[in-house]
């Protein structure tokens, strides 16, 4: 756009003086200035929308190897229709105390993403093509968390939610919290949280039946 915007004001200020200058020259440079406005017009309209809705939900799990070495996972889920934001590439797990204060030095988490994969929906009155839930991945492996009195409380929050949510006053303006704990030894030895058998279900059709397992596995039993 640049680029041409140049050639255009050459156009129109090369022509000698007393000169008309080519009628087609003030055709092709308000056309040139009107796609500009219209490119910038687009770009802002498309990084609102892009900052404002995608947070579907989500989940923290975590599971024991050895000693004070745990794997933990934190699974997002987000609405992937066009214009909306994409989560972060990394991720932030507060680590606090019984008491709500976080560890000097710092036992957070900044984790990576994995993979992202799409969450399918088998029902029939959802438009595959007109619909897009995403499940992001992040996981990661730590080796400071030994027995401790009161367990670690571990937190994810990120901002916004959902446009369409209808029980949530004001979505876009509200985020998102995520809690898991993990308890002493004391209370039943070393542990891992249950991870859920199955993706959540991203619709259910209005006025239909549905049926779907809930369940999850816990390795501890």
């Amino acid at each position: 756009i640049e680029e041409s915007w140049i050639i255009c004001q050459n156009r129109m200020s090369g022509a000698p003086q007393g000169w008309i200058a080519n009628p087609l020259d003030f055709v092709n440079c308000r056309m040139t200035l009107r796609n500009f406005i219209i490119s910038c017009v687009s770009l802002i309209l498309w990084v609102s929308n892009a900052n404002a809705t995608h947070v579907l939900g989500g989940t923290i799990m975590y599971r024991h190897i050895s000693d004070s070495t745990y794997e933990v996972t934190l699974l997002l889920y987000r609405d992937c229709s066009p214009f909306n934001a994409t989560f972060p590439s990394t991720v932030i797990i507060q680590v606090r105390d019984v008491n709500g204060n976080l560890f000097a030095p710092s036992k957070n988490m900044t984790i990576t993403l994995d993979s992202t994969r799409p969450v399918n929906s088998y029902l029939p009155c959802v438009n595959a093509n007109a619909s897009c839930v995403e499940e992001w991945w992040y996981s990661t492996i730590v080796s400071n968390l030994p027995d401790l009195s009161g367990g670690y409380h571990l937190y994810y929050q990120y901002c916004c939610r959902q446009a369409s949510l209808a029980n949530i006053t004001n979505p876009l303006a509200n985020g998102m919290s995520l809690y898991t704990y993990i308890p002493p030894q004391t209370v039943n030895g070393f542990n891992s949280s249950p991870v859920w058998n199955r993706q959540p279900p991203p619709f259910v059709c209005q006025g239909s039946p549905m049926n779907f397992d809930y369940g999850a596995t816990d390795a501890d039993g």
